[in-house]
């Protein structure tokens, strides 16, 4: 008892595991699908749901080199944003207060045009598969 059971359709699945494959993060997805992050790691290793097949056609644990290629994308962006963030108190000193203003803006525009990125590939994972209409024939 205190186990909860998570009612998903495969289409919900299938969803979750293009999410995932993306990188999109768990606490996104999570509030997504209304699931917890405990879950979604389980989806991801392999230990629930391994019969729906991730975007490759694979099946089970996420493969090795598209978690790979996810924690890479994550570190450049961190990286990025961390020597951005270092670079500012060592220049700060030499830099005007205008100049330092521009500096930030131009970073929360960087961070801002990643985010939109984000959410545009979000966007054109959940709109409405094309062909999957249900009870009409053609003619």
């Amino acid at each position: 008892m205190g186990r909860k059971l998570y009612t998903l359709t495969e289409e919900q699945l299938k969803d979750i595991k293009m999410w995932i494959w993306k990188g999109v993060r768990y606490a996104r997805i999570s509030a997504q699908f209304h699931i917890t992050k405990g879950y979604i790691s389980q989806i991801t290793t392999g230990n629930a749901w391994e019969e729906i097949p991730w975007p490759d056609g694979s099946f089970g644990r996420l493969p090795q080199a598209q978690a790979m290629k996810i924690e890479q994308e994550r570190q450049k962006h961190k990286g990025i944003a961390d020597r951005i963030e270092a670079e500012l108190p060592s220049v700060e000193g030499t830099m005007s207060v205008e100049d330092r203003e521009k500096f930030r803006a131009e970073f929360a525009a960087a961070e801002a045009e990643r985010l939109r990125q984000s959410d545009e590939e979000l966007k054109a994972i959940l709109q409405p598969k094309k062909g999957k209409a249900r009870g009409k024939k053609g003619g």
